[in-house]
């Protein structure tokens, strides 16, 4: 990877995101949640989707054109750099040390509990991505907000 760690966390610090979705599904009448944890990476114009193509070769997933449905031809194109699930885990564990200001989304992101695909997931397991979602939540509003790690 052409960039440096301790830059790379300057620059997530300032533009990227550290989160859980929540999602309610339901299937042959049965509804349950899934969390899928995320790191996020955005950027307009063209002149730093460099930066989001040295993400997605280092650590995968992909780079999203995520421009709104009321997008203004006046404004520059907008890119984002997307990682999931158990990527998006270890990515934070791997990053963590090195930020400032997300650090401590980083290190809630990192101890989310990642079950197997395809097995049903335990009640402890669900619990501890409850509650990964839930201090994410607080974490990422605007403001000033703490949640114990």
């Amino acid at each position: 990877m052409n960039l440096d760690k301790k830059w790379l966390a300057g620059f997530l610090d300032g533009e990227g995101s550290f989160g859980v979705s929540r999602k309610t599904v339901t299937r042959n009448g049965f509804t349950w949640e899934l969390f899928q944890p995320f790191v996020v990476l955005s950027q307009s114009g063209e002149k730093n989707l460099w930066i989001l193509e040295e993400l997605k070769k280092a650590f995968g997933e992909g780079i999203y054109d995520y421009r709104r449905s009321n997008w203004s031809p006046k404004w520059k194109p907008a890119w984002k750099w997307q990682i999931s699930n158990s990527r998006a885990v270890k990515f934070a564990e791997w990053i963590k040390d090195d930020l400032l200001v997300k650090k401590q989304q980083a290190e809630v992101l990192s101890k989310f509990p990642v079950g197997k695909a395809g097995i049903k997931r335990s009640e402890e397991i669900f619990n501890g991505q409850k509650e990964t979602y839930k201090k994410l939540k607080i974490l990422n509003q605007r403001g000033t907000a703490t949640a114990e790690a």
